[in-house]
């Protein structure tokens, strides 16, 4: 039996010593001194007894009653791992955060995710879905703060983005200044007598026959030049050598009572104006800058003139200010001609699926366009003199889209383009069953004066139609 191994050992060993010395009996060549030196070494240090003691035989931590070797963190520290990340605390500087060991850009107890992979983590990004904003800006995540025209007002507040006179419609329409020449309070683009500040009548229908640069109120006999269409000859029945002619029965100034005007049989009334009969204008434009007062509706026009191919009709939408329609498609038909994958193969329109039952047939649409895919169409405007084209759609965004980009171009010009991401939709319209964003209203203006001009529609979506897609509902293009 080993006596060191009990805890009564040292008092009985002191006192079996303790005797041996007196009695001067000691075994071998010990002596008391070397008893009393190996007892004191085997008592210095015992962990287990909770001794603080220096010396213990293998404790190499003998200040440290919870450890007898350094370990990983060293004597006086424990090994530890409160997070349980398999990093222990002192070497782990978020202790309490397990998918941490590194504060990164957004402390402890914050992922590291990039949402939109746009290099700016989520945490710090204020546009965690948009890959091409870090901060709101003016116009908000997922809208560019562009400034078109350059007038100091970005285009997702200027109501006339093209226009850098005007950051809104005002009375005369983008395009056209709001100018009162003769200060009456009537703007001149609905003045009919701009110069005269009396009336809004009186200068237009009264023309400067003489080139004096004033207006002749009391003119009988109208101006000589055949393309003055505003030029009367009111009451006297004499025929001008312009070629104007007029016949009492027809009032043609209803502003002016004492002095009514009559067309001849080879002419007509237009705006108060004795015309020849068949004079047609060019375009939308042209009848709204004649007739301000003329209604939304269908009218014929000549783009190319007497002589040149036969007058056609279109729809004119006056109150927006003069626009031409060239082109309208919703699809119902479930007709896509013309619009093409860029293959000349024809994009297919969607009328069964459960998207088509949700939102009306459109063009591609879930199962049909997604990764790669894209349609495009190219018009021609119909001769019709222009400066400025509108592309209004719906683009639907179906299924698992994640912060992938909604592109629409004219003429190979990117005119629109929006992030979305299925996270941030609360529910699923239709599709595969994701939280999807659905129709998108694209509402585009831009210069424009060719006489063809190609719209295209795509994304950058990057897995096939039955996990993420997009259709194209609702076209309609105008001309001014």
């Amino acid at each position: 039996m080993n006596l060191w191994s009990f805890p009564e050992r040292n008092a009985v060993i002191w006192i079996a010593i303790s005797i041996v010395a007196v009695s001067g009996c000691v075994a071998g060549n010990s002596t008391s001194e070397d008893w009393q030196d190996e007892l004191e070494d085997d008592t210095e240090d015992d962990d287990s007894q909770g001794s603080t003691d220096a010396g213990s035989i293998g404790d190499e931590c003998p200040g440290d009653p919870l450890k007898i070797g350094p370990g990983k963190c060293g004597c006086g520290v424990p090994d530890k791992d409160s997070d349980k990340d398999g990093t222990v605390d002192c070497f782990d500087s978020c202790p309490y955060d397990p998918n941490k060991t590194e504060p990164g850009f957004c402390g402890c107890g914050a992922a590291e995710d990039d949402f939109d992979e746009d290099g700016a983590p989520n945490c710090v990004d204020q546009c965690p879905s948009d890959p091409r904003k870090t901060e709101q800006g003016v116009c908000g995540c997922g809208v560019f703060d562009t400034d078109s025209d350059g007038d100091g007002v970005l285009d997702c507040i200027d109501q006339c983005p093209n226009d850098p006179g005007k950051a809104d419609p005002g009375v005369c329409g983008c395009g056209s200044s709001d100018d009162d020449f003769d200060g009456d309070g009537t703007a001149d683009c609905i003045d009919q007598c701009p110069s005269d500040p009396l009336g809004n009548v009186k200068t237009k229908w009264y023309p400067d026959c003489d080139d004096d640069g004033e207006p002749s109120p009391f003119a009988t006999v109208a101006c000589s030049d055949i393309g003055a269409s505003l030029a009367l000859s009111c009451s006297d029945g004499k025929a001008p050598d312009g070629g104007w002619s007029t016949a009492a029965g027809v009032d043609c100034d209803d502003e002016d009572g004492d002095n009514p005007c009559a067309c001849g049989e080879q002419y007509h009334a237009g705006d108060k104006t004795c015309e020849p009969v068949g004079l047609l204008r060019a375009s939308c434009l042209e009848i709204s800058a004649s007739n301000p007062q003329a209604p939304d509706g269908i009218y014929e026009i000549d783009p190319d003139g007497p002589g040149g191919g036969d007058p056609f009709e279109v729809t004119c939408d006056m109150s927006g200010g003069g626009w031409t329609l060239i082109y309208q498609e919703d699809f119902e038909s479930g007709d896509s001609s013309g619009w093409e994958n860029g293959a000349s193969a024809p994009t297919p329109v969607d009328t069964a699926s459960n998207c088509a039952a949700a939102h009306t047939n459109m063009l591609g649409g879930h199962g049909i366009m997604g990764v790669g895919a894209q349609t495009v169409q190219t018009f021609d405007v119909l001769g019709i003199p222009h400066t400025d084209i509108s592309v209004k759609l719906d683009y639907l965004v179906f299924d698992s889209w994640d912060s992938e980009l909604a592109l629409v171009y004219v003429d190979d010009v990117e005119q629109y383009s929006a992030a979305f991401h299925s996270g941030d939709s609360p529910s699923s319209t239709c599709g595969g069953g994701w939280p999807d964003h659905g129709p998108q209203a694209v509402d585009i203006e831009t210069a424009h004066g060719d006489q063809t001009v190609t719209i295209k529609v795509t994304s950058t979506l990057d897995q096939p139609a039955s996990d993420e897609s997009f259709g194209v509902d609702n076209i309609f293009i105008w001309i001014r």
